[in-house]
């Protein structure tokens, strides 16, 4: 994705097999320099990955019968299908993110 100045990438390593398939694929030119690269599956790349800046867990709410029926009474018709993120500081650009979007969040939520 080209997005402005800021180039992102996403990788998705559910199908590797063996760790070194992401390197055979030169995939480690794009790591590194002012890249974004998104990454599922990174422990099906071993250690073969750079350390991440951060790591960011999804988590769907609703996942078993009882929440689904909870977040219907209390939406009503809308879906039930919500979404959680914990997102970890790795290095200190990942810390400098995490400053960044939770000053983001705060601004956005005080208006």
């Amino acid at each position: 994705y080209d997005l402005s100045r800021l180039n992102l990438y996403h990788f998705d390593f559910y199908r590797f097999r063996d760790a070194h398939e992401w390197r055979e694929a030169g995939f480690s030119d794009y790591f590194g320099g002012d890249a974004v690269c998104l990454v599922e599956w990174p422990e099906k790349a071993g250690d073969e990955l750079p350390p991440p800046d951060l790591d960011i867990h999804l988590r769907r709410d609703g996942e078993d019968a009882n929440d689904i029926e909870r977040l219907r009474e209390e939406n009503g018709a809308r879906s039930p299908d919500y979404r959680r993120a914990k997102i970890l500081a790795r290095t200190a650009e990942g810390q400098r993110c995490v400053a960044s979007l939770t000053a983001s969040y705060s601004r956005a939520s005080s208006s």
